[in-house]
């Protein structure tokens, strides 16, 4: 990945913490502290206030545990994990919350079983006009999973907007002493000229709580060293969630063996000159196949992205009688037409929805289980999307939408 994916793609759930408070000062004080994994124990023993959060064994090895604070300056401060392969800039009063949501399923995203699975799935190449990427080595079938990442750094929004860049820049330089050599090779190999302009070009928005404020201490970027590697097509051929901090890659079509792996930095409902609009204030021209066809053809294509936002517009509308119980399937034929595989379970959530609303049991049962299907790949098992529309598969005439739409009719 060349260039800006500053993306908001996840909101975890909302943990117990207070937000919005900043530690003031240096370095803490005198206590050191370690933290039962529901929170609720405490033992003291006084060396100096730093603590260790020990993850069950049943979830992941010892040296998965958290160390810190240290290192503390203008009000934040880092921990890292014992392995060395992961570090956390934030300030005092988000720290436990933060370091209990990474340290979910952390065994998920570091077992040896991926790593054999990647390397026979995908290498690492030069892309003719696009630097380093991800190419295919056998084929990767729609759904598979094609990597599972825990965050190599994560820092509070706050850190990397207030703070000014010297004090920046030290504290950065911190983080970067906290891990591994291996993992700072990582972060350093991303693209940017230096730390802070790497985060902005390769890392990931989370919202641990409900402020919506861009700045808020709820907000942190995350930093995945290797799905940085994957570019942008306007097509892509993969998608991603991101559940407790672990990145989850998975594809969204079959891909062939060659063919480059690829995920979207921008919205792709936009019209071609819109996309390349926006990819140019990147720094770079898309030349996707979607972005370099015809005049006539992108003409087309553009005509169906705005046929896509006027059905969704009435499908949504429930004050209007302006759809039919087939509207939804002209919809998924239209994605389908424009190859947005990666918005398919968009599609299908409202093709689901809408036959239900007509009464009309067996489409939305059908709809619903592939909608189901792609929430799980592009928002998790734990998403909201993934449960509706799973208990809408599973009973639909027992959902609040079932026969809406009758009674206008």
């Amino acid at each position: 990945m060349r260039y800006l994916v500053l993306l908001i793609q996840f909101s975890f759930l909302h943990l117990a913490t207070p937000s919005g408070v900043f530690v003031q000062g240096g370095s803490y004080g005198v206590c050191r502290r370690t933290f039962s994994p529901s929170f609720l124990e405490q033992v003291p023993f006084c060396q100096r206030r730093s603590y260790l959060y020990p993850i069950p064994a049943a979830s992941v090895a010892d040296d998965g545990r958290w160390e810190g604070p240290a290192n503390c300056l203008h009000g934040f401060c880092l921990y890292s994990t014992a392995r060395r392969d992961s570090v956390l800039v934030t300030n005092g009063e988000n720290a436990k919350a933060v370091m209990s949501m990474l340290s979910v399923d952390q065994r998920r995203a570091h077992g040896s079983s991926n790593q054999a699975q990647e390397e026979e799935m995908f290498r690492v190449a030069e892309v003719p006009g696009k630097g380093i990427g991800l190419i295919a080595k056998r084929l990767i079938r729609e759904g598979d999973e094609v990597m599972v990442r825990r965050p190599s750094l994560v820092v509070q929004v706050a850190a990397q907007a207030r703070i000014n860049l010297q004090l920046r820049d030290e504290l950065y330089g911190r983080a970067l002493d906290a891990v591994s050599h291996d993992t700072r090779q990582k972060l350093m190999a991303m693209v940017g000229h230096d730390l802070g302009d790497k985060i902005d070009k390769n890392c990931f928005r989370l919202r641990m709580g409900a402020d919506e404020a861009v700045d808020s201490a709820d907000h942190y970027l995350a930093c995945y060293p290797d799905v940085a590697r994957l570019n942008h097509d306007c097509r892509p051929s993969l998608v991603y969630s991101i559940e407790n901090g672990t990145h989850t890659v998975s594809a969204v079509r079959d891909i062939s063996v060659g063919e480059e792996l690829s995920i979207s930095y921008i919205r792709l409902l936009s019209p071609r000159a819109q996309r390349l609009a926006e990819l140019r204030h990147w720094g770079f021209e898309c030349s996707c196949a979607q972005c370099t066809m015809s005049n006539m053809q992108a003409a087309q294509s553009d005509a169906r992205l705005r046929a896509i936002s006027g059905l969704e517009a009435d499908l949504d509308n429930s004050r209007q009688k302006l759809v039919m119980p087939e509207t939804g399937h002209v919809l998924v034929d239209l994605y389908e037409q424009e190859r947005l595989h990666v918005y398919m379970g968009r599609a299908y959530t409202k093709a689901a929805l809408n036959y239900a609303a007509f009464g009309m049991e067996e489409e939305a049962e059908r709809y619903a289980k592939l909608a189901a299907e792609a929430a799980k790949r592009e928002s998790g098992s734990g998403s909201a999307d993934f449960e509706s529309m799973k208990s809408l598969s599973e009973n639909p005439t027992a959902h609040w939408i079932w026969g809406y739409r009758l009674e206008e009719h």
